[in-house]
């Protein structure tokens, strides 16, 4: 036989000996704040999947919002980042453009760097349209 088995560590947590740098690291950004208006919560799988019919420039809003923690910090928008919402390289520039005119985003210019970066408004405080 091999003992009593209703305590096979003797009482000690085996995960006790495991040094402090294998334990998974803390987040760097700290938790939402409950939000003033109502909000829909999208899954990130359905914003690049487009049987939810959802259209491009919203996926990539909706993308950047994400990405951003609701306008909390900057996002540098790259071809891997917009093929998550589902787009190409080259329309990503073009509906970032678009979103930026309305007001949406602000894209933050680096001379001729491929990469965006993006600061998103907080939807909270953006004024309300009468469309």
């Amino acid at each position: 036989m091999h003992g009593d088995l209703s305590d096979p560590w003797g009482g000690r947590d085996p995960l006790d000996d495991l040094p402090n740098d294998t334990l998974p690291p803390k987040s760097k950004t700290s938790r939402l704040s409950r939000s003033p208006v109502p909000f829909v919560r999208v899954p990130i799988s359905a914003v690049s999947d487009e049987r939810f019919g959802i259209e491009p420039r919203t996926r990539l809003w909706l993308l950047l919002l994400h990405e951003s923690r609701w306008g909390k910090r900057e996002v540098e928008l790259t071809a891997m980042l917009a093929a998550k919402a589902g787009l190409s390289r080259w329309t990503k520039s073009r509906l970032a453009h678009d979103l930026e005119r309305r007001g949406l985003i602000r894209i933050k210019r680096n001379g001729h760097n491929s990469a965006l970066k993006i600061a998103v408004i907080d939807p909270a405080t953006l004024p309300r349209s009468d469309n």
